[in-house]
C-alpha cells in the first residue's frame, strides 16, 4: 500500500482547490446545496476573501494580520473548534452520573435508502433508537432514562455510514404506579 511520507501534511482546502471543479463536473446532480456552500467556505477560510483583523504593536509598530475563519463545521480547523465548544457546553450541562455509550449503525444494505431522504431517514433512526432504549428502560428496569444522541453520517474513511452514538444514563427516575400506561407514547425529543 502506498503511504504518504510522514512529513507531508494534506489539507482539505488544498485537495478541494485541486479537484473540486472536476468533481462537480462529474457529480453535480448528486451534490447537495449545503455541500456547495461549505466547500465555498472552506476554500475561502483564512484567506483575503473573508477579510482580516489588523493589529499593530504600540511599542515597535509591528503589524499582524489575523485572517477571518469560515466557521464551517465541514472545515477541519473551524469544525474542530465548533465541536470542542459544543462538547464542552454539553458536558458542562450534564450531571456527574454514570452512563453507557452505545453505537447504533444502519446495515450497509439500507444506507442507500437513508441517502435518498437524509432528513427523514436520520430522524427515523434517532426516533427508533430513542424508543428502543426507552422501552428497554421501562420494561426491563422500570424507569425513565435520560438519553443524549449524537448523529454521525460518515465513518472514519469519509464514506457514507450513518450511525448514532446514544449516551444513556441508567440511573433514571423510577416509574410510579399508574404512570406506565401514560408513558408508553412517543418520547419527547
Amino acid at each position: 500500500m502506498l503511504r504518504p511520507a510522514p512529513h507531508i501534511r494534506y489539507h482539505i482546502a488544498a485537495i478541494l482547490a485541486a479537484h473540486w471543479i472536476q468533481f462537480v463536473l462529474q457529480y453535480k446532480r448528486w451534490i447537495r446545496p449545503v455541500v456547495f456552500e461549505n466547500v465555498r467556505k472552506v476554500l475561502a477560510c483564512r484567506t483575503p476573501v473573508l477579510g482580516c483583523h489588523i493589529y499593530q504593536c504600540k511599542n515597535c509598530g509591528h503589524i499582524e494580520l489575523i485572517p477571518h475563519s469560515c466557521k464551517s463545521r465541514f472545515c477541519p480547523t473551524c469544525g474542530k473548534h465548533a465541536t470542542d465548544v459544543w462538547a464542552n457546553q454539553v458536558l458542562n450541562r450534564l450531571l456527574n452520573v454514570a452512563y453507557h455509550h452505545l453505537i447504533m449503525a444502519i446495515p450497509w444494505q439500507l444506507r442507500i435508502v437513508l441517502l435518498m431522504n437524509r432528513q427523514a431517514g436520520l430522524n427515523l433512526l434517532v426516533r427508533a433508537a430513542t424508543e428502543a432504549i426507552q422501552q428497554w428502560a421501562r420494561d426491563v428496569k422500570g424507569m425513565r432514562m435520560g438519553i443524549l444522541i449524537v448523529i454521525h453520517t460518515f465513518g472514519a474513511d469519509m464514506k457514507w455510514h450513518p450511525h448514532i452514538y446514544p449516551v444513556e444514563f441508567p440511573k433514571g427516575n423510577p416509574i410510579q404506579q399508574g404512570e406506565l400506561d401514560r408513558d408508553r407514547g412517543r418520547p419527547e425529543c
